[in-house]
């Protein structure tokens, strides 16, 4: 496999891009961020085809880095730790209150997040606080969910569960590793869509793909899992 990094200028911006050449079977390509993309290509395919068909779907790559930049504004905003901020969590929007207080902790109700620090003044430092205290939060539940899914299903825990502040994806299975993977972006939705995520990937350990005895699979236990799976779209 290579890699090569190259510009392009779009509309007068300049826009990263990475060119990956491997064993696939044609060329295709997708948006990474509000300023990059990259595209994947046969090793035998010419640098003019590569061209030409960026050249072909420049109003796609526009598109795509335009809802990019919609999600990075939204992130940067659910991510901000100002007192009087709105953070999405568990499928409500609620209102940040920093209070200062000699203890540290955090708690909230139905209406906001309190976050009490000696250090309230300090937005990164109670940012970085609230950022572990969500994360805690998932975990916990995620592990509350996997030992629920694991008993309907009747299968054995995994050897690892790991989570990140995964983009590309909410969940990933590797049956093979015996492994899950959960993205951190998950605190902000309700307890139902984040039990159809443990749900879905729990039964890609029985089977890898998204074959029609997947979805059945996963039909068993989330009879809803179609409109769960419409919301995290």
């Amino acid at each position: 496999m290579s890699v090569v990094t190259r510009t392009i200028e779009i509309e007068g911006k300049q826009i990263s891009y990475t060119i990956t050449r491997k064993r696939i079977k044609r060329v295709n390509m997708r948006v990474k961020s509000s300023s990059s993309f990259a595209v994947s290509c046969p090793y035998y395919v010419p640098e003019s085809e590569i061209d030409r068909f960026i050249r072909e779907n420049i109003p796609f790559l526009i598109k795509g880095m335009q809802k990019m930049l919609e999600r990075e504004e939204e992130e940067e905003k659910n991510t901000s730790a100002e007192d009087g901020s709105i953070i999405k969590f568990l499928g409500k929007e609620l209102f940040l209150e920093v209070i200062p207080s000699a203890r540290n902790n955090i708690e909230y109700d139905d209406n906001c997040i309190f976050v009490f620090s000696i250090h309230s003044d300090d937005p990164d430092y109670v940012r970085r606080k609230l950022e572990l205290w969500k994360r805690s939060v998932l975990k916990d539940l995620v592990f509350e969910l996997c030992m629920k899914t694991e008993k309907r299903m009747n299968v054995k825990s995994p050897d690892r569960i790991m989570f990140g502040n995964y983009k590309s994806f909410w969940g990933e299975c590797f049956p093979s590793k015996g492994t899950l993977k959960f993205s951190c972006r998950l605190i902000e939705k309700p307890v139902d869509i984040i039990e159809y995520v443990v749900v879905h990937e729990y039964a890609h350990f029985a089977h890898p793909d998204h074959s029609k005895a997947f979805w059945d699979e996963v039909s068993l236990y989330d009879p809803d899992y179609k409109e769960h799976r419409k919301l995290l779209k």
